[in-house]
């Protein structure tokens, strides 16, 4: 299955509830969506049960937070994410248990915490509490690789991987790029970050879509882009 998405929100990077309901928007108008991720029926409700619940709480935002400090009040926010999800066909489906939505409560908890600090976390002596989202997660994943078969358990994998896939000298010289490897059930979490992406694309189905996202450009502003592309 292959389908082409355009990242086109207009979405304020400190809007996690706002990102929610665009996931569960896009799980209702896409067919091929709700096939490939195989949620249980009771997962959609308990989605737009969670996003309602927390809506009072978390869309707004200080000018001087972290995440919104690089943009513009109310800007949406932009994409410079390099990340890839890996998981084998056995260990997909434990994306389609119920257990997702207390997962992603206690996850989209954490984001909002994050987003209303004011100021930067130091690495060094941080006191906050461990991410809950990791431990309901990891709970969830046990009792599922608990009824599976040893054969099945053989044939378990994911993992994600965070970082620069740049092979060319002056990424990996000058730029200091390098990539990270989240294995085992950790590995999982940020599977909830790129679900996020899902809902803030528009799924591309016919040419006239495309043209409207991605407008034919003149030909000195072609050619000048194809100047830049050996610079760059």
């Amino acid at each position: 299955m292959l389908k082409v998405g355009i990242y086109n929100t207009t979405l304020p990077n400190t809007d996690v509830v706002g990102r929610l309901r665009a996931i569960n928007q896009a799980l209702e108008s896409h067919a091929w969506l709700r096939e490939l991720f195989q949620f249980p029926a009771s997962v959609y409700p308990g989605l737009t049960k969670l996003a309602n619940s927390l809506g009072a709480v978390a869309t707004t935002s200080d000018d001087a937070n972290e995440f919104a400090s690089d943009f513009a009040p109310g800007d949406r926010a932009l994409l410079h994410l390099k990340a890839n999800f890996f998981a084998s066909g056995d260990a997909w489906r434990v994306m389609a248990r119920a257990e997702w939505v207390d997962v992603t409560r206690a996850f989209v908890q954490q984001r909002i915490a994050q987003v209303k600090r004011l100021h930067p976390v130091s690495l060094v002596g941080n006191a906050d509490p461990p991410d809950s989202a990791l431990v309901l997660g990891d709970v969830a994943g046990k009792r599922w690789r608990d009824g599976l078969t040893p054969v099945q358990r053989e044939h378990l994998l994911f993992y994600t991987v965070l970082g620069s896939a740049n092979q060319n000298d002056r990424s990996m010289v000058s730029d200091g790029e390098d990539a990270l490897v989240i294995f085992n059930w950790p590995g999982v979490i940020p599977y909830l970050d790129l679900l996020s992406l899902v809902g803030q694309c528009e799924w591309v189905e016919r040419q006239e879509q495309l043209d409207a996202l991605l407008p034919r450009q003149g030909k000195l502003r072609t050619s000048i882009a194809h100047c830049f592309k050996y610079v760059f």
